[in-house]
């Protein structure tokens, strides 16, 4: 995979339940830490005691923490 990562690709948005058991966040702070060696823009955000599907229900506590990550992540350009 890390020949496909490279300085110019856009800026990546990593969203993260941190008690996902069927994407860990460890795999995706590895990821992260691929990205960040590729000198690709991103932010990684972990959202606390978030399991998989966290933000399935709207009005739920990671989906609130995920609308507004991603608002604002757009919003910078």
């Amino acid at each position: 995979m890390e020949q496909h990562l490279r300085p110019r690709l856009p800026r990546t948005l990593l969203i993260q339940g941190g008690r996902d058991i069927l994407q860990t966040a460890g795999y995706t702070r590895d990821f992260a830490a691929r990205l960040a060696q590729a000198g690709v823009r991103h932010e990684l955000v972990e959202i606390p005691y978030a399991d998989h599907q966290f933000d399935l229900v709207w009005g739920g506590f990671g989906s609130q923490i995920a609308r507004h990550v991603v608002r604002d992540f757009l919003n910078a350009g």
